[in-house]
């Protein structure tokens, strides 16, 4: 159960099968998500029941938005799990990760999430700088360059 190894970085694990395609998610005790929202980019929060993560940013037009969503997409499908995606106005994107069957979370929502802080996003710039924490999507350069450290 590689998916399991707290050994292997989240980033490196491969999602396992869900119940419809015969696994056995489990839900993670509140110590568990706690333990690896740690590996998540800053943005990530816990919802209040504690059984959902969710992210929400601006990016920089619709176009960039479209293009995360596609690029989460295809990765969500080659790991056979699947957030909740949305894009609302023109430019604000939300992901929302819980395994579906277990009504909670479970270690496939962590990996996907971390996988998707992988994911290269245009930012509104405006957003990116009222949210200096955000590292996901964001190349170690301009990061530095963004919040003025370069």
């Amino acid at each position: 159960m590689a998916a399991r190894d707290a050994s292997i970085p989240l980033v490196e694990r491969k999602c396992e099968a869900c119940k419809a395609r015969g696994g056995e998610p489990v839900a993670m005790s509140s110590e568990e998500v706690a333990k690896h929202m740690l590996s998540l980019c800053p943005s990530w929060q816990i919802s209040a029941e504690g059984d959902k993560i969710s992210r929400t940013f601006k990016a920089k037009n619709f176009a960039a938005g479209i293009d995360f969503i596609n690029q989460i997409g295809a990765l969500a499908e080659a790991e056979g799990h699947h957030p909740d995606l949305s894009l609302s106005g023109w430019n604000t994107v939300t992901v929302v990760m819980w395994t579906h069957s277990i009504q909670g979370l479970d270690i496939n929502d962590f990996i996907v999430a971390a996988k998707s802080d992988l994911i290269r996003v245009t930012y509104s710039p405006k957003w990116l700088r009222e949210h200096p924490n955000v590292t996901a999507g964001v190349p170690p350069a301009a990061a530095t360059q963004e919040q003025g450290i370069a």
